[in-house]
């Protein structure tokens, strides 16, 4: 059975509300079940592009290269594109992917830099892949 989690110890209140999950209580010990339709589905989408400052030209795409490898050696699933990059995974690893590349961006050469960042988070239900979300559109002609 790939998508049993075993949760112990049995305390407290514990995903009462989680609807990705069923499960029963034995011996002390909470047994859960993902559903089949929730089993791929991300906890978190993050889409960040980072904006070195204080530097100019090719310098520019040196550093937002230097992040964009940082970002695909996570490990996680993402899609680089011209203005963003997404990535999927749980809230605190993005969270934390998210500093790592600002502090990057400094380790490389930047003075400072802008961040924007898009997130959709669910941790009751997960959220769209990029794959859903991009199905029909990437590499479309127009």
């Amino acid at each position: 059975m790939p998508n049993l989690i075993r949760i112990m110890p049995a305390e407290g209140k514990f995903m009462k509300n989680d609807k990705r999950l069923r499960g029963s209580f034995r011996e002390g010990v909470f047994l859960f079940f993902v559903k089949e339709e929730f089993m791929n589905q991300p906890e978190a989408s993050l889409a960040i592009q980072v904006l070195p400052q204080s530097v100019t030209g090719e310098e520019v795409l040196n550093i937002v290269d230097k992040v964009i490898a940082y970002i695909k050696n996570t490990g996680l699933k993402t899609a680089v594109g011209p203005f963003e990059t997404v990535i999927e995974g749980g809230f605190e690893e993005l969270m934390e992917i998210a500093a790592e590349c600002q502090r990057t961006c400094i380790r490389e050469g930047s003075a400072g830099l802008l961040t924007y960042m898009k997130m959709a988070y669910n941790p009751n239900g997960g959220v769209w892949s990029i794959e859903k979300k991009t199905a029909g559109h990437i590499n479309e002609k127009t």
